[in-house]
């Protein structure tokens, strides 16, 4: 039969990981549970491994959902403002649901006193939500759709 799973951890990885973390030694876990120290190392290395995994998939699934802030710098092509955000969602695993087009638009609409001779004047910071939208705010999406 088959161990049941705790998490992403076998039992016998979980019960092996408890161990340790009392203090024992892994020559005391596998005399504990009548197996070699070289079968407790491996099971102990292959569960820290599956849990260092598991943290890196919740760091980038909270990055998804939480959103973020893109400074695009002052001197940037305005051109290239669409790909310096979609370059940082890229980064978080998100699509960017705005259209380059948009984009441009938004920067001229909004912030028409950041951009001289198609360059950023300033400095400028924009938000992206948790769906890949760039908000004003971050309550107010801005569509992307043309």
């Amino acid at each position: 039969m088959e161990p049941q799973n705790i998490g992403v951890l076998t039992q016998k990885q979980f019960k092996i990981l408890t161990l340790r973390a009392k203090g024992l030694t892994q020559r005391e876990v596998a005399r504990q549970l009548k197996t070699t120290r070289a079968n407790v190392s491996m099971i102990e290395f292959r569960a820290r491994h599956k849990l260092e995994n598991a943290k890196r998939t919740i760091s980038v699934y909270n990055s998804m959902q939480e959103g973020f802030h893109v400074t695009i710098p002052k001197g940037a092509e305005l051109a290239n403002v669409p790909d310096i955000i979609k370059k940082n969602c890229l980064k978080r695993h998100m699509e960017l649901r705005s259209k380059p087009a948009s984009i441009i638009r938004l920067v001229t609409t909004i912030w028409p006193d950041y951009v001289s001779d198609g360059r950023l004047k300033r400095g400028l910071t924009v938000n992206v939500d948790g769906n890949g939208n760039l908000t004003r705010n971050i309550s107010s999406p801005i569509s992307g759709k043309e």
